[in-house]
């Protein structure tokens, strides 16, 4: 399913916003994006203040691209300001209230920094878009030549399944097990034959 939340794009150079919207039409984003030229926008933005006021306070973007070097307030001082927020939140709500926040937001980030094609974003995104799977990759078969077995852990069973269409492109020969395997003891066995 499609995150159709908007995007926040925070960036003073019209320049670079012209080159990112054209980047986004180009890879056929269809989320609305939002465009802040300074940080005290980009906070007014997520903070529900001034012209974004009426914001839904509960909808986060899906995204924030966010330049460090900024007019007014830079990107460094926004980042603090939201980890004070939402420090503040903890701090107001308790843990226990705010816990499942700070969990869907760790688990989005974990899923990005694995591959972009995990976050359900409504554009295609090739095996070339994921570091950790071209590293991956390399390291398969630097271990295969050098006679070693490698075992791979994911908690996103979608990971799994990219990772298992790569090894079949590369032909490199593999066990497979997730929470759905029955006969698992069969698996190990074959794997360490």
């Amino acid at each position: 399913m499609a995150d159709t939340r908007p995007i926040l794009l925070v960036e003073d150079n019209p320049d670079d916003v012209l080159l990112t919207l054209r980047a986004f039409s180009k890879a056929h984003i269809a989320n609305e994006i939002i465009v802040a030229k300074d940080g005290v926008e980009a906070l007014d933005y997520l903070f529900c203040r001034g012209q974004w006021a009426s914001r839904d306070v509960t909808e986060l973007p899906a995204l924030m691209l966010l330049d460090l070097k900024l007019p007014r307030v830079d990107g460094h001082q926004v980042l603090k300001e939201v980890r004070a927020q939402v420090m503040k939140d903890v701090e107001k709500q308790g843990l226990a209230k705010s816990q499942i926040q700070i969990l869907a937001a760790l688990t989005r980030l974990r899923q990005a920094a694995c591959d972009p094609r995990l976050l359900g974003l409504p554009r295609e995104f090739k095996d070339e878009d994921s570091g950790k799977l071209g590293a991956l990759r390399d390291l398969v078969q630097t271990s295969i030549a050098g006679g070693h077995r490698v075992l791979v852990f994911s908690q996103f069973v979608s990971m799994l399944t990219l990772i298992r269409k790569a090894l079949d492109e590369d032909g490199v020969k593999y066990e497979y097990l997730d929470g759905s395997t029955k006969d698992r003891q069969s698996i190990v066995d074959r794997f360490q034959k």
